[in-house]
C-alpha cells in the first residue's frame, strides 16, 4: 500500500479507537461534496477522513523528498445534534498536534500544530438534516530512501563551505572539516 494510503488509514484508526461509538469512520477519496454529502451521510455521527493536496517541503539533504499532506477530517451529525459535531472537532484539533497516527517509523513526521476548524454548515446541508464541520492540518511526510542508509554512500570526508561560495564553480571554497578513514564503516 503507499504511504499517503497507510497515513490516512492510521488516522481512520486512530480515531476509530477514540471514538468507538461512530455510526462510521471512514476514508474518502478527497474533498467532500455535497453529492458525496448525500451518498456517504449516515445516519448518525461520522468521520470521513481525505488527503487533499501536498506542498513541496523542506529540502533534506538526503536525496529524499519532504512533502506536507494537507489533511482533512470531516464532521458529521444530524442536525439536531450539533453540539457533538461541536465537541468532536474542538477533541480532534486538540489531538492533531503532534500526531504521527502510528506511522511515525515510515516517513510520516508529527502533524503541525496549525490546525484549522471550520463550519461547513449551509442551506444544502442543512436540507440534509445534518451539520458538517472540517477539521484540516498539514502532515509532513518523507518520501524516498536515503543516502545516508548503512546501504548506501557514506562520505569518508565531510566538507564546509559559506554563501556565496558553495556549488562545483566554488571546489577552493570548500575546507576539509573532518577526514576520517573509519567514516565509511559507521565510526564518527
Amino acid at each position: 500500500m503507499s504511504q499517503f494510503l497507510d497515513l490516512r488509514d492510521g488516522i481512520v484508526s486512530t480515531l476509530s479507537a477514540r471514538y468507538p461509538d461512530l455510526v462510521a469512520c471512514s476514508a474518502i477519496p478527497g474533498r467532500l461534496t455535497y453529492d458525496e454529502l448525500t451518498r456517504l451521510a449516515p445516519k448518525g455521527r461520522s468521520l470521513l477522513v481525505a488527503l487533499l493536496r501536498s506542498k513541496r517541503g523542506a529540502e533534506t539533504g538526503s536525496g529524499e523528498i519532504d512533502l506536507r499532506l494537507r489533511v482533512a477530517c470531516y464532521i458529521i451529525t444530524a442536525l439536531d445534534d450539533e453540539a457533538s459535531a461541536h465537541q468532536m472537532a474542538a477533541e480532534i484539533a486538540g489531538l492533531v498536534p503532534f500526531q504521527t497516527w502510528g506511522q511515525g517509523g515510515k516517513g510520516v513526521h508529527a502533524a503541525l500544530p496549525t490546525v484549522k476548524v471550520k463550519n461547513l454548515h449551509t442551506a444544502l446541508t442543512a436540507g440534509q438534516d445534518v451539520t458538517v464541520w472540517a477539521v484540516t492540518w498539514w502532515q509532513p511526510v518523507r518520501l524516498g530512501t536515503p543516502v545516508w542508509d548503512a546501504d548506501g554512500v557514506m562520505p569518508d570526508t565531510i566538507y564546509l563551505a559559506h554563501t556565496p561560495t558553495v556549488g562545483e564553480t566554488s571546489n577552493e571554497a570548500y575546507q576539509a572539516v573532518a577526514q576520517n578513514p573509519n567514516l565509511g564503516q559507521g565510526a564518527v
